[in-house]
């Protein structure tokens, strides 16, 4: 049997092509470091082949990139249009971008309702910004309606990550709780950590 051209040149495409996306995480990883180092049109160009490819996280900093004018020309729209894209996607990061923008009436129509919506889903796709952030909320009760148990139940999921905080605050939280909506709390979170656990 003889090839012919056309699968040998398939096959040569393809094989080009593999190491480029072989890694995706290394690949996704030099376009954080470009950025990082300022250089930003190697980091849109890298970002931009694995949007292209479905990429949340590519989405996601590209979004921000092009809020924040880095290597593009600025274009708000655009920005909030990738990062929309990411959040469909449950990527926490961008949901918590997004909610951010949200919150502030930053490029889009200020909507605290959507803001703590996405908060939320942030939140529960593992971000500890926005565990930290609802927990805030609940406990000031100026955004959502005062809920120390939420606030608590949010506190304690947020404790579970290596970022430093300050034991004062769980403190006031408890002492404003029963022992049983403390317990009632702890369990929730035994419960969501179980099910969240990769």
């Amino acid at each position: 049997m003889k090839w012919s051209g056309i699968p040998a040149l398939l096959l040569s495409i393809c094989v080009l092509a593999l190491p480029a996306y072989a890694d995706i995480h290394d690949y996704y990883q030099r376009g954080i470091d470009a950025r990082g180092e300022g250089r930003y049109s190697d980091a849109v160009m890298m970002f931009e082949r694995l949007a292209d490819e479905g990429d949340p996280r590519a989405e996601h900093q590209l979004a921000m990139m092009y809020l924040q004018g880095e290597g593009v020309t600025p274009d708000p729209e655009m920005g909030v249009r990738l990062l929309e894209k990411s959040a469909n996607k449950n990527h926490a990061a961008a949901q918590y971008d997004l909610g951010r923008l949200y919150l502030e009436g930053a490029h889009v129509e200020k909507d605290q309702e959507t803001a703590v919506f996405l908060f939320g889903l942030a939140a529960e796709n593992g971000s500890t910004d926005a565990q930290l952030l609802l927990a805030d909320m609940f406990y000031k009760g100026d955004i959502v309606g005062r809920d120390y148990k939420q606030a608590y139940i949010y506190l304690l999921i947020a404790l579970q990550s290596d970022k430093v905080f300050s034991p004062e605050w769980v403190d006031s939280i408890e002492a404003r709780l029963s022992r049983e909506e403390m317990n009632s709390a702890r369990y929730f979170v035994r419960r969501w950590l179980e099910k969240n656990r990769h």
